[in-house]
């Protein structure tokens, strides 16, 4: 029994100075070790709590008390949320008031064929219609509208980190 609790100890050791040393320890300089909100898709996978003044101190008061479920039962949905800055704000509506007459003719224009063409393919099938031309409409709306809309404000929404 105590030769298996030596060994073990023996491991875990092993592995702490194996991980210092996979960490570029080796090197002068300290270990890479940073926070990342983001992966290496640049897929977003976790929040920058600053933004939110309220629940960065109820976070803190939740890690302080041991996440004690008291604490824990207070979080309500929509109650920590940050502003949107006015600015950014009126840029989105300079942004709206851009798009033009003919695209959004262009959308009637595909919502009403590709719901006919929808009733079409799927007679007997209105789930399988109803998806088909959901699917196909929000497409064209992305293409149309939001892929033009979002390019201008791609670089604001950076800078804010919104």
């Amino acid at each position: 029994m105590q030769q298996e609790n030596q060994i073990k100890f023996i491991k875990e050791v092993a592995k702490y100075f194996m991980d210092f040393l996979e960490t570029d320890f080796h090197k002068k300089n300290a270990p890479k070790r940073m926070i990342s909100f983001r992966n290496d898709k640049n897929y977003l996978v976790g929040i920058n709590l600053k933004k939110y003044d309220k629940f960065t101190k109820l976070a803190r008061e939740i890690i302080n008390n041991n996440f004690s479920n008291e604490i824990i039962k207070t979080i309500t949905k929509g109650v920590y949320y940050t502003n949107i800055p006015k600015d950014f704000l009126d840029l989105i509506a300079l942004k709206a008031k851009q798009i033009t007459d003919t695209e959004i003719n262009l959308i009637i224009n595909r919502i009403d064929l590709y719901t006919k063409e929808a009733v079409k393919d799927h007679k007997d099938e209105l789930d399988q219609a109803i998806e088909h031309a959901l699917r196909k409409i929000s497409t064209s709306i992305d293409e149309i509208l939001l892929s033009n809309f979002f390019k201008d404000l791609e670089k604001p929404i950076e800078n804010l980190k919104l």
